[in-house]
């Protein structure tokens, strides 16, 4: 299958441009994606396996009053690569690959920092425990591209999902 993805940001929330960290932003941002995936074997739940790959670029708008200031960004590139298998109809895993390049600052036209080059390698485990709740485990670390900015992180999470259709079914399966 191959996808677009467009994702858009609004520079909406309350800014406040005497501090560094706000939770608006005072500009507009997006995302366009083509998220690729292929499919090996039998396409089953409790079978799958998969390629993923997620080329996108992020854009960002100007923030005019950044302390006082101009603050621009280069595109940030990015690529996500997942290959992922079911062990089980309730277990899945993936290996993950995630690198992001660009996003150089500039503040009034003088760059500022680093352009980005960073990729993070890392394992994903999901394990769906009933129709709305799974459990997700995954380690990432950064071993690809500036050393400068080692990071690894270790992810717990539980997610709950839940939706009408999904209810409705269970009812008419009598579950």
């Amino acid at each position: 299958t191959i996808d677009t993805a467009i994702m858009l940001g609004l520079p909406i929330g309350q800014y406040d441009a005497d501090k560094l960290v706000n939770l608006g932003l005072n500009r507009w941002f997006g995302r366009i994606a083509f998220p690729v995936k292929y499919h090996f074997g039998v396409f089953s739940r409790g079978y799958m396996k998969s390629f993923e790959l997620i080329p996108s670029v992020w854009l960002f708008d100007e923030n005019d009053d950044f302390l006082g200031q101009k603050l621009e960004n280069d595109p940030l590139w990015q690529v996500e690569a997942h290959l992922t298998s079911d062990f089980t109809p309730s277990f899945w895993g993936s290996l993950d690959l995630l690198y992001r390049g660009g996003f150089q600052s500039e503040v009034n036209g003088v760059e500022v920092g680093e352009e980005l080059d960073i990729g993070n390698l890392g394992f994903t485990l999901n394990y769906q425990v009933n129709d709305n709740l799974c459990i997700r485990t995954g380690f990432s670390s950064n071993d690809i591209g500036d050393s400068s900015r080692e990071n690894s992180m270790i992810r717990l999470q539980f997610v709950y999902g839940w939706h009408n259709d999904n209810e409705n079914n269970k009812k008419l399966l009598g579950h």
